[in-house]
């Protein structure tokens, strides 16, 4: 397993950025030092924030409400881990044809999967808050016991999430149930009615007077790591593979949308798509989570409404936009094929136009609950919305016909930038920052109800007009679809 593992260690460090433009690899590794700035700064001054949110005195300890705050953030980290973390199944398929022992593939498999970022931040957060808070407190033998209870329940967390996404895979509809338990852990708690945030404060604090505790987490980790491996067993044997892939394909079909003809038949292939495929179905679902996105700006909305706008464009667009700009990078592996089918490029856009519809008129209709934030909520997200389906939406797709770079569907969505350009960033710039700028003379020379119906006046023009506009796109894609087949078949 050691040659395994020594082999997989240099095909990241030598694929890793290759093939990649050098203006777009300096502006990721810039993103992720200004991302690992912010978590330690956010880990450095935490026991700080800690005092403030509890009215503790300065200098006063910290070590019971930080792991209050510890169980909150297991419990986030367990349910984003359950829509981004994806599991490295599929590359036993190569290994299987090799004469190398099954167990030893999927120890493999095991081991390879915990060097991530999940795991990683659990590390990058609690290092600070070690050497600031804990060993202060405690001193340095308690530090290491709360270092090692961290990293078991990131452990926990990391395998246990695989067992739910096999389970709910087979049963989709009991997302739906983990969803509404972590919901109800979360307001029973924050209610008072169970307080399982003040019970795990209090186990740790027994684990730290009493070590062997740690038994209990190591324990788990190694019977989930056990139900892991023999789960795998039933993989060990290629036609596994094929009979599953087999199972998830036949299982939606989407027939209700055959009514609609050639329309509803290509918004059928977008579903398939985004179903049957890592990169964009992780995208939908981390886009789900943005719903709550206005909770975080509750008093940057008291004193300006100018951050309503961005949050309704950000809110009925987000996915729009997330799945929207690789539009056509999504079929750039049948690029080709999709010219000679029996519909028009006509039909195409506006398939897409409709299916941006839908998406905009869903989240729409969901933030308008935050009317209880601000009674004027509703009505900014409702002109944002008509902006993005009249205006954005065809700049969306417009922009699209400028996408030249392949995207491999099956590959995972968490730090895959294939088929990330400038164009992308170029791209969001007008779709957030543009809505802004109109609302702006309007809102605050006149009022902001005036400049809420000049948005939603220009998205109901646009509306109204979408045949013409679209028939502008579908001009623009008959110019750049042989620069487009070609950059497609570039590697």
């Amino acid at each position: 397993m050691l040659t395994l593992l020594k082999n997989e260690w240099k095909s990241r460090v030598r694929s890793a950025f290759s093939g990649k433009d050098v203006a777009i690899t300096v502006i990721l590794v810039f993103f992720a030092l200004y991302m690992l700035l912010n978590v330690l700064a956010l880990a450095f001054f935490t026991p700080e924030l800690i005092r403030q949110a509890w009215e503790l005195d300065e200098g006063a300890p910290v070590f019971y409400e930080l792991n209050q705050v510890l169980f909150y953030y297991f419990l986030v980290d367990l349910f984003v881990r359950f829509f981004m973390q994806s599991f490295p199944l599929l590359s036993v398929q190569p290994l299987l044809v090799m004469p190398i022992d099954r167990r030893k593939i999927f120890h493999f498999i095991l081991v390879r999967s915990l060097p991530n970022f999940f795991n990683l931040l659990p590390v990058i957060l609690a290092l600070p808050i070690l050497f600031r808070a804990v060993i202060p407190e405690l001193g340095t033998g308690a530090g290491v016991v709360w270092l090692a209870l961290v990293l078991l329940v990131s452990g926990i967390n990391h395998y246990l999430v695989f067992l739910l996404k096999r389970m709910f895979s087979i049963k989709p509809v009991l997302i739906f149930g983990l969803l509404m338990v972590i919901g109800a852990i979360f307001y029973l708690d924050t209610t008072g009615t169970i307080g399982l945030s003040t019970a795990f404060a209090n186990s740790v604090t027994i684990l730290i007077k009493q070590p062997f505790w740690l038994a209990v987490p190591l324990g788990i980790v190694t019977a989930l790591y056990v139900a892991l491996f023999q789960r795998f067993r039933q993989y060990a044997y290629l036609d596994a593979f094929a009979g599953n892939r087999q199972e998830q394909v036949s299982a939606r079909q989407f027939t209700w949308l055959d009514r609609f003809g050639n329309l509803g038949e290509l918004i059928r292939l977008d579903l398939k798509l985004i179903w049957r495929n890592k990169r964009p179905r992780t995208m939908m679902m981390v886009g789900l989570l943005f719903i709550v996105y206005p909770l975080i700006f509750v008093e940057a909305l008291e004193s300006s409404f100018v951050t309503a706008i961005f949050l309704g464009i950000f809110i009925s667009g987000f996915l729009m936009i997330q799945y929207g700009q690789f539009m056509l990078s999504w079929e750039s592996t049948f690029f080709d094929f999709m010219l000679t089918r029996n519909f028009s490029i006509r039909e195409y856009f506006e398939a897409k136009y409709y299916f941006f519809a839908a998406f905009i008129v869903l989240f729409t209709a969901l933030s308008m609950a935050y009317g209880f934030l601000n009674l004027d909520l509703p009505l900014a997200f409702a002109a944002c919305a008509l902006f993005n389906l009249g205006v954005n939406s065809i700049i969306l797709m417009y922009s699209a016909t400028y996408n030249v770079k392949k995207i491999e569907l099956t590959k995972g969505a968490f730090f895959n930038y294939e088929g990330v350009g400038a164009n992308q960033f170029v791209m969001i710039i007008p779709l957030l920052l543009v809505p802004i700028l109109i609302y702006v003379p309007f809102g605050i020379w006149a009022n902001r109800y005036i400049g809420l119906a000049v948005l939603a006046g220009l998205g109901i023009i646009g509306i109204v007009f979408r045949d013409r506009l679209i028939d502008m796109v579908v001009r623009q894609f008959q110019k750049r679809k042989y620069a487009m087949s070609a950059g497609f078949k570039s590697t």
